[in-house]
């Protein structure tokens, strides 16, 4: 049959209207290919994919059509526009580049092949046209965990709010998390350069090669969020002469347009004010002076030109006198360290920068080996940490304590061990601004029955018989893994009980006795587990149900002398509430930023917990007058001369923290009699500490 065409041989085009050439071969490409549809064995991309990992048609020759979706130099991705878009993509192999664009309508004919497991059709001839130009399909929105499911392959897929973990991950790819799980991102169609840490929108079409892979196409495939982290506070104790500055670094793959420290004092409404300065990366704020006492919160915001934003968690500090020292207490169970995962190191590094803890304590510590890792990375944080000294546990030698302390702000007196017959309780005696307080870390028996809990009660009786023989005016915290599942468990009533000697009794400075397993109207308060699943380490899994981790103090904490916890500064580090019964790192946390979240997921099993305390200046022995309480220490060779308030009794310390006497203070003046050396006295009524050299 003979077409009625008519060509004319003048080869140019009306602009507004196509010459007959132009129509007619538009029309014989368009029916040649319809006719390859309606007589060749025409299968959709659907069936071909066969909803299975194999095609049911591998090896044969077939005819599809779709949509493209991606274009690479050696071949495209085809992509069928469906309400349901599972299984409905392929990549078209063409061996060189293809002539072909985004948005192309196009018909192939070619061999399906498998290679090495992905689906394609096998066209180094080219045996495709493009029928017309139309739209892409809309991208499926999917959790990374969810982009490996084999029916996604080759389809136009979007992940959302991941975290780029691992910026160089071998071969061009690099890859991210939305806390559900790891997925790589791969350079076959465009190459890019992320940033650790930060937070990407990530569209484009899944490939396999070993892995499933999102494949971007151009930089209008990846949207990026700011990053704000390493908030750093100078002075780290501002006193109400101070303005203090804040410093945050906030880096983007685009531009910062706006960004801000909010703020709020006490009780009152959050202020926001931007920069004072910008310098290699940091952003600079002043907080004005503020009145001795207040509590002042705040957080610090960016947002690019994509009005993506980030902020960090939010800090807190009290305005102090001159005299006070703030200092941050953190308790950590970093499971089994370094045990086979070293690599966890790099994990808890993030959530130590953030919140650089000034008494850093912790349980399950395999070896000193590992505690030295800790702390070279600890100081490459503030170059001022240090650590006790590693003693093994013989009964579990794998599961240790740890205390680490920046030597700025604490000094180790000594340190003892207190045994049990489980694993041992570790005793840290420090100086604070001339203040001694004494750490003990804890790990208690696990689990729930009747034996672990009778357990429990022992290690903590022994604990407390301990704590019952120090003198009465002395300070203490009790942090650690307690494994206690509610408030009414023998071991817990051991602790707060109320006996005839109380200086061993001890308060949860959380506040909140309960039922906390599996309770969900306790779910901020949870520390344990970080995961749902297994991710290799050994691990608990299950999500987090359980509040495992404690710091407690005694009664002479928050009595206006020595040592004071800062009310309403305990917390489950990362909990925000919202993921009873889930990863930390899942859907979004509002408590920290999602690096930080996918870094307690990883780091360990446990959230760490922290509390802020302030430790009142007590004068030492400048000009020899401790002007707090009017005790006079005048040293004199071989001795010392005392004058104090009639009545008093005062206790004398050696350097290694051990009471070695206790004198009644009933004459004007007192005379005693010492060896050399440095020694710590403590008014009992006043229980201020004065450091003092025999000489």
């Amino acid at each position: 049959m003979k077409l009625p065409l008519h060509i004319t041989a003048d080869k140019r085009e009306n602009k507004e209207f196509p010459s007959a050439t132009s129509f007619i071969r538009k029309s014989i490409i368009i029916l040649f290919f319809l006719s390859i549809i309606l007589l060749a064995d025409y299968h959709t991309i659907y069936d071909i994919q066969g909803q299975q990992s194999s095609s049911p048609y591998a090896n044969q020759v077939v005819t599809t059509s779709g949509v493209v979706t991606g274009v690479g130099i050696s071949g495209f991705f085809l992509q069928e526009k469906n309400s349901n878009p599972a299984w409905r993509g392929i990549y078209v192999y063409t061996q060189s580049n293809p002539n072909v664009s985004i948005g192309d309508s196009i018909v192939v004919t070619d061999s399906v092949k498998e290679y090495f497991g992905l689906t394609e059709i096998k066209s180094p001839q080219k045996n495709y046209s493009k029928i017309s130009s139309t739209t892409t399909p809309e991208p499926v929105i999917l959790k990374t965990d969810s982009v490996s499911d084999e029916k996604w392959e080759c389809v136009l897929v979007k992940v959302e709010d991941a975290v780029c973990v691992n910026p160089n991950a071998g071969n061009g790819e690099w890859i991210v998390n939305d806390g559900s799980g790891d997925l790589r991102i791969d350079d076959l169609l465009f190459s890019y350069s992320p940033l650790a840490g930060v937070k990407y929108t990530i569209t484009g079409p899944v490939y396999f090669s070993t892995n499933f892979k999102i494949e971007p196409r151009g930089v209008f495939d990846i949207a990026s969020a700011p990053k704000v982290y390493n908030v750093l506070r100078y002075p780290p104790s501002p006193t109400f002469l101070d303005r203090p500055i804040i410093k945050a670094k906030i880096i983007d793959d685009g531009q910062i347009i706006a960004d801000s420290i909010i703020y709020r004092i006490n009780s009152g409404s959050y202020s926001a004010k931007s920069h004072d300065s910008i310098s290699s990366g940091y952003y600079y704020y002043n907080i004005p002076k503020r009145n001795k006492g207040d509590t002042i919160f705040y957080y610090v915001k960016g947002i690019d030109n994509s009005l993506n934003k980030d902020s960090s968690m939010t800090f807190s500090y009290v305005v102090r006198d001159t005299t006070d020292t703030q200092f941050r207490v953190m308790t950590y169970n970093i499971l089994n360290f370094p045990g086979s995962t070293p690599q966890r190191l790099g994990y808890m590094m993030k959530v130590f920068r953030q919140i650089v803890p000034d008494i850093l304590i912790i349980q399950e510590l395999n070896s000193a080996s590992g505690a030295d890792m800790i702390l070279d990375s600890l100081n490459t944080i503030t170059g001022d940490y240090a650590r006790a000294e590693f003693i093994q546990d013989p009964n579990d030698p794998s599961s240790n304590n740890m205390l680490f302390y920046r030597t700025s702000l604490a000094y180790l007196l000594s340190q003892d061990t207190i045994c049990t017959s489980l694993r041992n309780i570790n005793e840290y005696v420090m100086e604070i601004n001339n203040n001694i307080i004494r750490f003990y870390s804890c790990h208690l028996k696990a689990n729930d029955d009747d034996a672990s809990i009778n357990q429990r009660l022992q290690e903590v009786t022994k604990l407390r018989n301990h704590l019952s023989t120090l003198p009465e005016s002395s300070e203490f915290i009790i942090a650690g893994d307690m494994n206690f599942y509610t408030s009414t468990e023998p071991g817990y009533q051991k602790f707060i009980a109320d006996e005839e000697n109380d200086i061993g009794r001890a308060r949860d400075l959380l506040g909140v006795a309960t039922n906390w397993h599996d309770n969900s109207s306790c779910a901020i308060y949870h520390t344990q587990s970080t995961r749902t699943g297994n991710i290799g380490d050994g691990g608990s899994t299950g999500g987090l149900d359980d509040r495992f981790d404690f710091i407690f103090g005694n009664y002479n904490i928050n009595d206006n002398r020595g040592i004071e916890y800062v009310l309403n500064t305990y917390k489950a580090y990362g909990n925000d509430g919202n993921h009873f019964n889930q990863s930390i790192n899942y859907g979004t946390n509002d408590s920290v930023p999602q690096e930080i979240a996918d870094a307690l997921y990883y780091g360990s099993d446990h959230l760490p917990v922290i509390a802020e305390f302030i430790a009142l200046k007590r004068t030492g022995v400048e000009e020899g007058k401790d002007m707090y309480d009017s005790l006079f220490v005048e040293m004199i060779p071989n001795g010392l001369k005392i004058k104090g308030v009639k009545g008093d009794r005062i206790y004398i310390y050696d350097i290694a923290g051990r009471l070695i006497d206790d004198l009644l203070i009933d004459k004007e003046t007192l005379f005693i009699r010492m060896r050399q050396g440095i020694y710590f006295l403590r008014s009992g009524k006043f229980k201020n500490i004065k450091k003092v050299i025999v000489f």
